[in-house]
């Protein structure tokens, strides 16, 4: 379909149609195909992850001028027909009744079936084998290596947190899910949120959830292992809470309720989650961080949940207007964020924040069994603020940030509406004669980095390299 779509001769000089002028002439034919469906619906036709109907190949046929042959013989790739002869009416007298079915678009099982149940509990455990566990024994190893090395408060809890965060961006990066791109997503997201703050503490051997106070281990890597066992655990069940409401919501092209809506309940619990267990206890400064960085992350996916929603139809007016504003409002939002984090850091009146007190309760710190004065614990304390808001800010820009643009980048353009895992993914290629190869996904280069990529080589190239 795609190859005889990019093939059409259109007119006007050009050879090809988008698919928004397909769902046009098809629309010419069958009336039905004018008001029901979008190009992020014409993308799954194309990419195979909706079963053709007779029907459906028939207008698209009558659409595009093919004659009974052609069409026929798409029947024939698509399975429908067992034996190529359209003289005979072989087609419709086997499938006649596969023109009447609804040609909504599916996703996985029902979660309420045997099937999707199964179906889930599997998904559950190979997520929590494949990807929690490895990375929870890597961060626990880790932090047996540095205790037997004999544990320095001075730069091993630094060299602790970052190589947690590294395995964790690293899996996500180099070995991204096959089944749900999304939800990797999400919850290595989840998990940088939560596990940033320990690079504000590190400067004086503590952690945000306030384990060092735990008799035994403190001056111990113990804190921070268990900490980050805690944001492991906390973002892993946010990520499955993610990808089971998505897969609840997502099931059917039709869903319930507004698009908002639904985009809304399948980030909002689990960064609700997310948020509402570290908040019990850890300090007021990481409390206040949490309540203005979380609602972001959750605007963001629900943004991107919107965008990839297949009942999401824009105009090529609006797409080509809606990509230049995301790309205005993301440098703006950047360069406010570096001004607030270095505002904060070099202002003297904003006090800060040690911990020694939570939700469920305060203590004392002894400063002088650690070496050092109250004054020179704040100070301590702030450079290890700018440590973990600068790594934030990095993280959210370039990562965030890029992903974010992609996706409204590619709406339109045969990227935007695809929720089939595998395809969404990137792992199968579709080639020109319909067939698919795997692949692994290539890395992309969005346009804000190839231009930040090009300033930065030109400023190296005349002794002045800046990031």
């Amino acid at each position: 379909m795609r190859a005889y779509r990019e093939s059409f001769p259109s007119g006007k000089g050009r050879r090809g149609l988008t698919q928004e002028e397909l769902l046009q002439r098809m629309g010419e034919a069958d009336p039905a195909y004018s008001q029901r469906y979008s190009h992020a619906t014409v993308s799954r036709w194309e990419s195979g992850a909706t079963r053709p109907t007779v029907e459906r190949l028939r207008v698209f046929g009558k659409a595009l001028n093919l004659s009974e042959t052609e069409v026929t013989g798409l029947m024939l790739l698509a399975g429908l027909a067992n034996d190529f002869d359209p003289t005979t009416g072989q087609v419709e007298a086997q499938l006649g009744a596969s023109s009447d079915t609804e040609d909504w678009e599916t996703g996985d099982e029902d979660t309420g079936t045997p099937a999707g149940r199964s179906r889930n509990l599997g998904d559950l455990a190979r997520f929590c084998l494949l990807r929690c566990l490895p990375l929870g024994a890597g961060i626990s190893l880790f932090g047996l290596l540095l205790s037997f090395l004999s544990w320095d408060p001075g730069w091993m809890p630094v060299a602790y947190v970052a190589f947690a965060l590294a395995l964790v961006l690293g899996q996500g990066f180099f070995a991204p899910g096959r089944e749900a791109p999304l939800r990797e997503f999400f919850w290595v997201t989840i998990f940088f949120t939560l596990t940033t703050p320990l690079l504000q503490f590190a400067p004086l051997g503590m952690d945000h959830y306030n384990f060092h106070v735990i008799e035994g281990l403190t001056g111990t890597a113990a804190p921070y292992l268990l900490a980050m066992l805690l944001n492991l655990v906390l973002s892993s069940c946010a990520g499955a809470m993610f990808h089971f409401a998505w897969k609840k919501k997502y099931g059917t092209e039709a869903g319930d309720g507004s698009v908002l809506r639904r985009a809304t309940w399948v980030v909002l619990p689990p960064v609700v989650l997310a948020y509402g267990v570290p908040v019990a206890i850890t300090n007021l400064s990481v409390c206040l961080q949490l309540t203005l960085l979380m609602p972001v992350l959750a605007i963001v996916f629900v943004i991107l949940l919107t965008i990839r929603d297949p009942r999401v139809n824009l105009t090529e007016q609006d797409q080509r207007m809606l990509f230049p504003a995301v790309m205005a409002v993301a440098i703006v939002s950047s360069g406010l964020g570096m001004a607030t984090i270095m505002a904060i850091y070099l202002h003297p009146d904003i006090p800060a924040v040690l911990p020694d007190h939570s939700l469920l309760g305060s203590w004392e710190i002894d400063f002088a069994g650690l070496g050092y004065t109250r004054e020179e614990a704040l100070g301590l304390l702030n450079v290890g603020y700018m440590w973990s808001a600068v790594c934030f800010w990095v993280y959210m820009t370039f990562v965030v940030g890029s992903n974010f643009i992609v996706a409204v980048y590619q709406i339109g353009r045969g990227g935007g509406g695809a929720t089939e895992p595998a395809r969404e993914a990137g792992w199968l290629v579709q080639q020109s004669d319909g067939a698919e190869t795997s692949r692994r996904r290539p890395v992309r280069l969005t346009p804000i980095l190839a231009f930040l990529s090009a300033v930065s080589l030109g400023r190296w190239r005349s002794g002045r390299l800046w990031v």
